[in-house]
């Protein structure tokens, strides 16, 4: 049975860095998109931070919901 030789990822550095080009004019694309589009972000939930040491804990996690 012949043995299969791995491929090297060996890239030239003119290759590598049109690739890293385009990556950064696509991440700039999308945050152009999401700055004219800012319904479409979604908006992270607060979480209540009340420690356990905290007199009236339950009352006030009651409050804010």
């Amino acid at each position: 049975m012949v043995k299969i030789t791995k491929k090297s990822k060996r890239v030239s550095c003119a290759h590598r860095y049109s690739i890293q080009k385009k990556v950064r004019g696509h991440n700039k694309k999308m945050k152009k998109e999401a700055r004219k589009h800012p319904e479409f972000k979604k908006k992270r939930t607060k979480d209540i931070k009340i420690p356990n040491s905290a007199p009236f804990k339950d009352e006030l996690l009651q409050q804010a919901v």
